[in-house]
């Protein structure tokens, strides 16, 4: 799943749905947002979350391609992923 994908996805669990995009408001400036129907913490919470296990992801595979000891670098791995 590509981060946009992933994006997507915690919208969705956040409540959001296409027809909201046009009932966006900018209230107080640029950056205050505000949509009926989602819960804009629990959306940033979720793709917040989504971002970490990707870079975990992504730091266990660069650790996983280094040319060392097969089980070191396979315990470093499981330590990234479980961190």
């Amino acid at each position: 799943m590509t981060t946009r994908e992933q994006i997507i996805a915690a919208a969705k669990e956040a409540g959001f749905d296409d027809s909201q995009w046009d009932a966006m408001t900018y209230d107080s400036g640029p950056y205050e947002v505000t949509m009926p129907g989602i819960e804009l913490r629990r959306f940033y919470t979720i793709a917040f979350e989504a971002g970490r296990v990707a870079e975990r992801e992504e730091c266990a595979r660069i650790i996983e391609a280094q040319d060392v000891d097969p089980s070191f670098k396979h315990r470093m791995a499981d330590a990234i992923r479980t961190r």
